[in-house]
């Protein structure tokens, strides 16, 4: 346990799927520490960071800084969420080739999740014409889920998905993956709070 028992963390997420349940429990281990959670770019994390607007950030990596420090936890992988009226809706599967043949709402190409399948395409020669562009994932979702178009999400947040309107199909290898790491300043990396937040999420 750390000595400090009341504080706030500032943190910068990819996405707050990312930390639902790490937050539930971190907040159990020290009610009253606040946390202010941010979902943001992995580049506006970045910046956070440096500019000492946020503590730590769950982003993507890699993430190159010489001020920052980085702590690797797990692989992302892509999936594609589509209406349960679509055909794709019955395959086990689906390849980067077969995605140019769907309407996609996507990630403006700020987000990292958008650059992923971009590059997947990109070396396939094959581009992708987005129908729409939104900059969450509940909101692709609900497109999805009204049929305007399919969208590419995270495989760790299609596992939170519960709706009879959507079906959650892996992508194909080679899929794009990407690891998802803690991120935060040298300078802050004794703080009592950061280290236990970090060490929270190493552990789980």
């Amino acid at each position: 346990m750390i000595r400090a028992t009341e504080g706030k963390l500032r943190i910068g997420c990819s996405g707050n799927h990312l930390l639902t349940d790490a937050l539930v429990a971190f907040h159990r281990l020290y009610p009253g520490i606040e946390l202010t959670v941010t979902e943001l770019a992995t580049e506006e994390t970045r910046d956070g960071l440096l500019h000492n607007q946020l503590d730590v950030g769950v982003v993507f990596l890699p993430l190159f800084d010489e001020q920052l420090v980085y702590r690797p936890l797990y692989d992302e992988e892509l999936v594609l969420a589509i209406s349960t009226s679509h055909e794709y809706a019955t395959y086990s599967h689906i390849t980067i080739q077969q995605l140019a043949e769907v309407s996609l709402v996507l990630f403006p190409q700020k987000f990292l999740v958008r650059q992923m399948i971009d590059s997947a395409c990109a070396e396939l020669e094959i581009q992708l014409n987005p129908v729409m562009e939104l900059s969450t994932l509940e909101s692709q979702l609900h497109m999805a889920e009204q049929s305007v178009g399919g969208t590419i999400l995270p495989k760790s947040y299609g596992k939170t998905v519960i709706s009879e309107k959507v079906a959650i199909i892996p992508l194909a290898d080679p899929a794009p993956r990407k690891k998802v790491g803690l991120v935060y300043r040298k300078d802050t990396s004794i703080n009592p709070i950061i280290s236990a937040f970090v060490d929270h999420l190493i552990m789980i």
